[in-house]
């Protein structure tokens, strides 16, 4: 009998993207091929279980308070070679506990979601202490050498700017597919149902009527000055015309004069309801705290403090799995820009502020919905209150505008479209020479040692 394909993924808990994209491909894997299966390793943690909490720690604290010091970091490790003392440090972290859950596990494709583990089954490759084909997902807009390693098989990538990217350090062409970033089915699922947007929002409290702003605070809640911008929103403080200008990349909406379109009145001259606050702005607010609770608790302390009307026009949710169905309800994000979440966006057709976006990783992605046209960039707290009135409230033509933009770019489908890939590579290694994957080999040979590095 025939043993059923299986699939290692290995995985890291370093903010919710790798481990939420690890889940939607084994998922899809599930999906795509019913008699598979595909296990999920929280890699650094079943590696070095203390190392994990010290790292999270530090990764934690350093975006949160330090986020320079975490992109200088970034940017530092971003260049350097394979063959280099620190790259090669990296690389032995956890390999004999990886070479130990090869033969275990046994599988017939390993695929990484974080780069760590990527690194670490490419040198036990290099070592011919394995030949399980290798697979990688970039979970950014990004290119950054800790994901690129010279035995790894296959490549996936989120746009065509990361593939030129990862070509010009090198990889071939052939090697990379362009399929986006994995999200669960909800998202695509969601795009399909039909569902009314407005049975949906009756079902959150919130009115028909009014546009929505959903604000993400990141799977741990880093996005900072959420409660005084939220303030700002609904006070009417600083509220002004329109911005104005047309998007740059990098820089959102330049700032400038603009007229009011005709016939529009200015936000303290629109009739407002029986004891609605003067100045309170027609439009209703989803913040998403994530893990962050004591975040959610000062918002709510917050609420209980305004009036009545306030707390009817704000909705604040821990972490939650109904993020599909909030996006769908939501006429604008504001978020910072994590890979998976902005991609989320983008399969929502939804427009997207970008505030405090983690030097790094997250400035790339920035940059690339910025420049796709579904994004703005705001520079300062003011920034984000006049850009949320700009797009929620003067110039819906814009956002609609952003809307396509967001259509034009997303890939619904990344997640299967991968498991359907890495189905594939299993199948591929098990007819070329693998039968029962020899994970134990001998000397190299002339022949095997090419790799996804070898362009042509």
């Amino acid at each position: 009998m025939t043993k059923r394909v299986k699939i290692l993924i290995l995985s890291a808990s370093y903010g919710e993207g790798h481990q939420q994209a690890a889940t939607a491909i084994r998922d899809a894997i599930g999906t795509e091929c019913p008699e598979a299966e595909a296990v999920i390793v929280d890699y650094i943690r079943a590696m070095h279980p203390t190392l994990d909490s010290i790292a999270k720690y530090c990764y934690l604290q350093s975006v949160r308070f330090a986020p320079m010091l975490y992109g200088w970091f970034y940017n530092g490790t971003s260049q350097i070679a394979p063959s280099s003392l620190v790259q090669r440090q990296l690389n032995s972290i956890g390999l004999n506990g990886l070479d130990e859950l090869l033969r275990r596990e046994a599988p017939d494709v390993v695929l990484c979601t974080f780069p760590t583990p990527a690194g670490v089954a490419s040198h036990l490759k290099q070592l011919r202490r394995t030949n399980v084909p290798l697979a990688t997902v970039i979970t950014d807009h990004a290119v950054h050498s800790q994901w690129i390693h010279p035995h790894t098989d296959l490549y996936f990538v989120g746009s065509h700017p990361v593939k030129a990217g990862l070509m010009k350090r090198g990889v071939a062409a052939r090697a990379i597919k362009v399929t986006g970033i994995p999200l669960r089915s909800t998202f695509f699922d969601s795009a399909d149902d039909g569902t009314d947007r407005a049975t949906v929002k009756r079902h959150y409290g919130l009115n028909p009527a009014l546009p929505t702003l959903l604000i993400m605070g990141g799977g741990y809640g880093v996005l900072g000055e959420i409660e005084s911008i939220v303030d700002d929103l609904l006070s009417g403080a600083g509220d002004k015309r329109p911005v104005g200008g047309e998007g740059l990349p990098g820089r959102g909406l330049v700032r400038g004069k603009l007229a009011l379109p005709s016939g529009m009145q200015r936000l303290s001259e629109m009739p407002l309801s029986s004891g609605m606050p003067p100045l309170m702005p027609p439009l209703q607010i989803l913040v998403v705290t994530g893990r962050n609770e004591r975040l959610r608790a000062q918002l709510e302390a917050m609420l209980a403090d305004r009036p009545t009307q306030w707390r009817q026009r704000v909705r604040v949710f821990g972490f939650i799995d109904a993020i599909a169905e909030l996006m769908a309800v939501s006429d604008l994000m504001l978020t910072k820009a994590g890979g998976l979440t902005v991609s989320e966006g983008l399969a929502s057709q939804l427009p997207m502020v970008l505030y405090r976006p983690i030097p790094g990783q997250e400035v790339q992605n920035a940059r690339f919905l910025v420049r796709s046209g579904a994004a703005v960039l705001a520079e300062s707290q003011a920034d984000v209150v006049r850009h949320v009135r700009d797009l929620l409230l003067w110039r819906p033509a814009l956002r609609a505008d952003m809307q396509q933009q967001a259509a034009r770019v997303r890939k619904l489908h990344a997640s299967r479209e991968i498991a359907r890939e890495v189905i594939a590579l299993a199948e591929r290694g098990r007819a070329e020479n693998r039968p029962g994957h020899d994970l134990r080999m001998g000397p190299a040979s002339p022949q095997s040692s090419k790799t996804a590095w070898d362009i042509g």
